[in-house]
């Protein structure tokens, strides 16, 4: 089974680093930040898979599992 594990805060300092370092441990990463222009800069986006999420609109309603795709 592949590990998957969603990263909030991607675009900021912490973010970044544990990405990279979860990519060099060959694991799946979404990634998600509020600023998809900041993401596509770095050096992970082509190999994450982003989804754009600003925690502003947080809807208790909605499933956020099947949102960010089950990490």
């Amino acid at each position: 089974m592949i590990q998957k594990i969603l990263v909030t805060g991607a675009t900021g300092f912490i973010g970044n680093h544990v990405i990279e370092t979860l990519l060099l441990k060959k694991i799946l990463v979404i990634a998600t930040s509020s600023s998809i222009e900041n993401a596509k800069t770095a050096p992970w986006y082509p190999y994450v898979k982003y989804i754009p999420f600003n925690l502003k609109n947080f809807n208790p309603e909605i499933d956020y599992a099947e949102y960010f795709d089950k990490p």
